[in-house]
């Protein structure tokens, strides 16, 4: 299985691809987040940047628990 930060690459760089098919599920304190792919700004090192009620949150990629294309699950912790 490929790691969480590979597969976050493969599917900003894949051409055959497309990261709106792409929901990210992570953990917030105790409770899950969705996002869509194209929500993230930026990922950078062990972060990723979302811009959340106007300002940049980095969140720790550790804390994604699922990411699934469309309806069909490709990761989970």
């Amino acid at each position: 299985m490929p790691t969480i930060k590979s597969l976050l690459n493969r599917i900003k760089w894949d051409k055959n691809l497309d990261p709106d098919d792409f929901i990210i599920v992570y953990d917030d304190k105790g409770s899950s987040k969705e996002i869509a792919y194209s929500e993230i700004k930026e990922i950078e090192g062990r972060f990723m940047r979302i811009e959340k009620d106007g300002r940049d949150v980095e969140i720790p990629i550790y804390r994604i628990v699922e990411i699934r294309q469309k309806d069909k699950v490709v990761f989970r912790r």
